[in-house]
């Protein structure tokens, strides 16, 4: 394993990358810094643990796009080869072949998934109720009403900033995945 680690300012410096909690961009450093010569991590659970960050602060950066998770519990970082050069005198071939293989390479060096199988039954899905779903939808209508109300007497309000973070839960964290997902899909 490397000794140093580089980290590029277009992606540390990126608004993504900054409007994160702190501790999520610290868990983003140490995984870097325990990557190996392709970016590929097979502890990311006790780097968490290690780094005092939350198992929330793994979810963010996969829902950003900075890292990119397996069913092996092995984690790639989107970026590496942005910000590291390795040599090739110096170089060591990652051992998570297999991980790899699903990976491709954009014209920047980022890695994105290749291939991306269905882990959920479409079928199956599709005659559940979300009463979730519903709360959300009944809440947004009443938002909206109020945000109407205050623009007629002359508050508007240019955006919100919430008082704390809350990371988002599973199904939320599938669906930002999932755009994700389609977003480097129509860029290639």
């Amino acid at each position: 394993m490397a000794k140093r680690r580089m980290f590029s300012n277009t992606i540390c410096r990126s608004d993504d990358f900054l409007h994160m909690p702190c501790s999520t961009r610290c868990l983003y450093f140490h995984l870097g810094m325990e990557a190996d010569d392709d970016g590929f991590v097979n502890s990311p659970k006790s780097i968490v643990r290690l780094c005092g960050c939350s198992q929330d602060d793994l979810k963010v950066l996969i829902s950003k796009g900075f890292i990119i998770p397996f069913p092996s519990g092995i984690i790639a970082i989107t970026a590496w080869k942005q910000n590291n050069y390795i040599q090739k005198d110096r170089y060591t071939e990652t051992e998570y072949l297999e991980e790899k293989s699903m990976l491709a390479e954009k014209d920047n060096k980022s890695y994105y998934l290749k291939n991306n199988p269905c882990i959920q039954d479409v079928y199956s899905l599709e005659t559940q109720i979300s009463i979730d779903k519903i709360s959300i939808d009944k809440t947004s209508i009443e938002e909206r009403k109020t945000s109407e109300e205050e623009s007629v007497r002359g508050e508007t309000k240019l955006f919100a900033m919430p008082d704390v973070y809350h990371p988002p839960d599973e199904r939320e964290f599938e669906r930002l995945r999932q755009q994700q997902i389609e977003k480097l899909k129509k860029r290639d």
